[in-house]
């Protein structure tokens, strides 16, 4: 049995499970079905044909912690890594023993500031009132810097920028 035979069982698999309905929407029932059991928390936004616009992610215990250890957060985007195109956003925190903690994951549309302002204005509400971290590291992006500076005030948050 070779590579290819493993993948046509794995995605055949994958196809009875989903019960015919399109991946994305199979993916949102399963985030919902998370979410009712309070695991995770999930945002979405949809372009007026119904396909996913924005998509953001909270895992439940990832709230907790990152108001007792998210006082360091980096955030990067990434693209081309999945087969729909769109950038997935995530953020980590680093904890006090130098241990990465994932805190959110938000496919967006594109690098557009107005989608930045999806995953980053979720972020500054996931913290407790008036808790900022002290650092915010991040990507040159220009519209992720925008997004930031807005909702991450600077007498607050230091924010470094990687090249």
């Amino acid at each position: 049995m070779g590579k290819r035979d493993i993948y046509n069982i794995t995605a055949e698999f994958i196809r009875r499970r989903r019960r015919g309905v399109a991946p994305p929407a199979a993916l949102i029932r399963e985030l919902k079905q998370r979410r009712d059991a309070n695991l995770l928390t999930f945002k979405v936004k949809y372009h007026p044909d119904r396909a996913i616009k924005n998509l953001l992610i909270v895992d439940a215990k990832s709230i907790e912690y990152l108001n007792d250890h998210g006082d360091e957060i980096l955030g990067d985007a990434t693209y081309k890594t999945n087969k729909f195109g769109m950038p997935c956003f995530h953020v980590i925190g680093i904890d006090g023993q130098d241990q990465a903690y994932t805190v959110l994951l938000a496919f967006i549309d594109n690098k557009t500031e107005e989608n930045y302002d999806f995953p980053i204005s979720h972020l500054a509400r996931l913290y407790k009132p008036s808790h900022f971290p002290s650092v915010f590291a991040y990507d040159a992006d220009p519209a992720l810097i925008a997004s930031v500076k807005r909702h991450f005030p600077a007498i607050r948050t230091k924010v470094v920028i990687c090249y």
